[in-house]
């Protein structure tokens, strides 16, 4: 019997666009305001409610395939030399969700040229530009897929040349600017439909503003955008935060999967119930989605952290619960991935939640997380024998940290989770 899970897409890919926005400069907006460029676009051109659906959500994550800090740096350059190399990643990513096909299309071709001959990414700005003042016309919207890319091509590289300075002022140098790239990089047909939406002030006020995802979705006007979600499309979803979240670092390459499959026979053996372990099985895949904050040079650092490396990786679970507790039937899912630092003591972080009041389901990840850090092989050294990770479940046990009941269950049956940590290397 499949087990459903109804939620809003729109607030999904929130969460996972929010989520990509980590960069080393901290949090941006860049996927936020390029999806509501790209949607203002889209309205204008007179897109059908499936095509500004499918606009809207592969916008959100458009740069999906850019992982690392090092990844992302280069693409918040107006200008830069062959950015395909994540557009293909992203597209490889998205096509493992049958849900997402047609957005991994999309994304495959978000920095295609308008004129696929010519030789260099960079964006050269041509004397042949029309006057600002004086937009092209379009033509009637080309509704493939690609089409609906060359709009999120458009909507990225204006995002990308806003500077901090409030926008209002900045309207006509930037539209001067990106109007030098419509006749090679940028489609013509989209010309006009940019500079429709943006005549009022309200889209270069919504730029700015913390009304920007209400905006968005007031110009998105969906209202089906209710979606089921079975055991396969979500753990196949949840497969894929936890493949971003392991590609940030080579030091957790199948952290994401062990900790999964661990968590989710050890719920088994204390007796849930098909249902439940099906999500705590997403809530383990996604129990590190806060490090896509922290800087690659904190996470593979081999050593001990210092005080501060320290203070800084320890937000990594704040963000885990307020990126996964906003999307509509997750609250349980928030839980159970976000508190696995916390302690059966109550000492724990980020929220120190007495022991009282820390569920089964957290403790669960606690424990798996532990089990998987410790057996797994990381670059610098191979995965613990035996002796040793029972020896030091039991001092955590001692201290206060995780539940001895759980670790005795996984104790008692350790020849599962070996198998376990076997079949997936």
């Amino acid at each position: 019997m499949s087990h459903f899970i109804s939620t809003e897409i729109t607030h999904f890919l929130s969460a996972l666009s929010t989520a990509l926005d980590f960069t080393a400069e901290g949090l941006t907006r860049h996927h936020r305001r390029a999806t509501y460029i790209a949607v203002q676009i889209g309205k204008h051109l007179g897109l059908s409610d499936r095509d500004m659906l499918i606009l809207f959500c592969a916008a959100s994550v458009h740069d999906i395939g850019a992982i690392t800090f090092q990844d992302k740096q280069p693409l918040s350059q107006l200008e830069m030399v062959t950015p395909h190399l994540h557009c293909t990643e992203g597209y490889h990513l998205l096509k493992t969700v049958p849900a997402f096909a047609s957005i991994a299309e999309v994304i495959l071709h978000h920095h295609d040229f308008w004129q696929s001959d010519t030789a260099d990414y960079a964006l050269t700005p041509t004397s042949a530009s029309a006057s600002a003042s004086a937009p092209a016309s379009a033509s009637l919207p080309d509704t493939s897929l690609p089409f609906l890319g060359h709009i999120i091509h458009l909507a990225d590289r204006f995002e990308v040349a806003l500077v901090g300075k409030p926008l209002l002022i900045q309207r006509n140098s930037i539209l001067e600017h990106i109007d030098n790239y419509f006749h090679g990089a940028l489609h013509p047909d989209i010309r006009s439909a940019l500079y429709e939406a943006a005549k009022p002030e309200n889209f270069w006020l919504d730029l700015s503003s913390i009304f920007l995802e209400e905006a968005t979705l007031a110009a998105l006007k969906q209202g089906n955008t209710v979606i089921q979600f079975d055991n396969e499309d979500l753990r196949g979803v949840a497969r894929l935060f936890g493949e971003l979240i392991d590609r940030k670092s080579r030091f957790t390459l199948r952290h994401s999967r062990l900790v999964s499959a661990s968590a989710k026979r050890l719920a088994e053996l204390a007796g849930w119930t098909p249902s439940q372990t099906m999500k705590m099985e997403i809530a383990s895949l996604l129990h590190d989605l806060g490090k896509l904050s922290i800087p690659e040079s904190i996470l593979e650092k081999p050593g001990a952290l210092t005080r501060d490396e320290y203070s800084i990786m320890k937000q990594h679970t704040y963000y885990t619960y307020h990126l996964l507790h906003k999307i509509p039937g997750f609250a349980d899912i928030a839980e159970w991935a976000a508190y696995h630092h916390e302690r059966v003591d109550g000492s724990g972080y980020p929220f120190r939640i007495p022991g009282a009041k820390l569920c089964q389901g957290s403790r669960i990840v606690a424990v798996a997380d532990i089990f998987s850090a410790l057996i797994e092989d990381r670059p610098y050294r191979p995965g613990m024998p035996k002796d040793r990770i029972c020896s030091i479940l039991r001092d955590s046990v001692h201290s206060g940290a995780i539940d001895a009941d759980l670790v005795g269950l996984l104790l008692e049956n350790y020849s599962d989770f070996y198998e376990i940590k076997n079949t997936l290397s």
